[in-house]
């Protein structure tokens, strides 16, 4: 099969690699599955590749299981950036419509997204990319589309997306030395978000939290625009780790029971009385990390935008969004609707949420793949401005 003909996501956690290949459907938007792997990786942190020599191993065993199960060569993969070491920082930029009869044309967009770049950067950050939350026309806010309009001034409220130089060259250097070329990288936090929210959702308000083993991926809309992404380190594994220390016992055993106690907590929704004792300790100990996790998602959220914004609520995903009784807690700290999230746009994919950021990553790939099928290359140029 000719590698055009499917799409490979490569999903780098801190705790584990995913790789999932799709193809699409013939004459149809539709993606089917062709295979899955999950393997536990070693050698990477909260802030990236640590020590390149167990990494390389844990990613080739990815690709060799991926290639067996399929029967294809994979030789590109669209890869995902997430870390710790992730910025969004909010900025303006200005200029004066250049054309004599002041209509606002793709040169214009393209130089005022340009001075929203222009801005002192922390050390070793560069920018990845550039989101427009909003243009502004001679004072008249709220404009998404200016293409057109007329007026002397252009201007726009934005998103710089940075990353920490070092880490993204160094996952980098890591999957071309596993012989992989990468076709693109997304990030985790807007795969996610493509892979368990609707068109509709985005419109009216909506944020989105990926909870993972070592981090937690936000990202909030409002009128079909991002308005806020963040990566933050807290996840699953911080409640694996309490329970190691509270109990005094190993990691693996730890790991366990907190997969026991989601069993025991999805059983007995909201009835903690029928606990066992160990359970009830058990439950102790985990829930003031979960309380903490989901008070900083309420955190990134609140720091952009109101309640009243989000009628569409927050959307829950990742592994560790399947902590039974999350829901519960989650509406008693963000007071607004809570759903958990996974994929169902690729046929044959299981419905869980551990994997919506490699879902995302094949979704947004299908999205780049048919965007350049259908505008000639001067307008793809233009709309890739406003992707990330």
């Amino acid at each position: 099969m000719a590698s055009a003909s499917f799409i490979t996501g490569l999903d780098i956690g801190t705790r584990t690699i995913k790789i999932l290949i799709a193809r699409p459907v013939s004459k149809s938007a539709q993606l089917e599955l062709i295979s899955l792997v999950e393997v536990p990786v070693k050698g990477m942190t909260q802030r990236g590749v640590s020590d390149l020599e167990q990494f390389l191993p844990s990613l080739q065993e990815a690709i060799q299981q991926a290639e067996q199960e399929s029967s294809l060569k994979i030789k590109e993969v669209y890869l995902n950036l997430g870390s710790g070491r992730f910025r969004v920082i909010p900025t303006h930029g200005l200029i004066s419509v250049s054309r004599a009869d002041r209509e606002i044309s793709p040169e214009d967009i393209d130089r005022v997204l340009q001075a929203a770049k222009i801005i002192n950067l922390p050390p070793n950050y560069e920018i990845w990319g550039v989101v427009p939350k909003e243009f502004v026309v001679d004072d008249q806010k709220g404009i998404q589309k200016p293409l057109g309009m007329k007026g002397a001034r252009l201007e726009v409220e934005a998103l710089l997306l940075t990353v920490f130089s070092p880490y993204r060259e160094k996952l980098e250097e890591a999957v071309t030395k596993a012989g992989l070329n990468i076709k693109d990288t997304f990030l985790a936090p807007l795969a996610s978000a493509e892979a368990v929210l609707t068109s509709q959702e985005k419109e009216k308000g909506v944020a989105v939290a990926d909870i993972g083993a070592g981090l937690t991926k936000v990202a909030v809309f409002k009128e079909g625009a991002l308005i806020w992404t963040a990566v933050f380190p807290l996840g699953s594994e911080n409640i694996t780790d309490d329970l190691a220390i509270g109990l005094q016992i190993d990691g693996g055993r730890a790991e366990e029971m907190k997969q026991e106690l989601k069993s025991s907590l999805r059983k007995k929704p909201g009835k903690k009385s029928q606990l066992t004792t160990q359970e009830k300790k058990v439950f102790k100990i985990v829930k003031p990390r979960v309380e903490e996790i989901l008070e900083e998602i309420n955190k990134q959220i609140l720091s952009t935008c109101h309640r009243q914004d989000l009628p569409a609520g927050v959307v829950l995903t990742g592994g560790g969004a399947k902590l039974g009784d999350l829901e519960d807690l989650a509406k008693k700290e963000f007071k607004l609707p809570v759903r958990m999230g996974s994929s169902s746009a690729i046929t044959g994919l299981e419905k869980d949420p551990c994997l919506s950021t490699v879902a995302g990553l094949v979704l947004m790939a299908n999205q780049e793949g048919e965007k350049r099928r259908r505008w000639p290359s001067f307008w793809r140029r233009f709309f890739h401005i406003f992707i990330p």
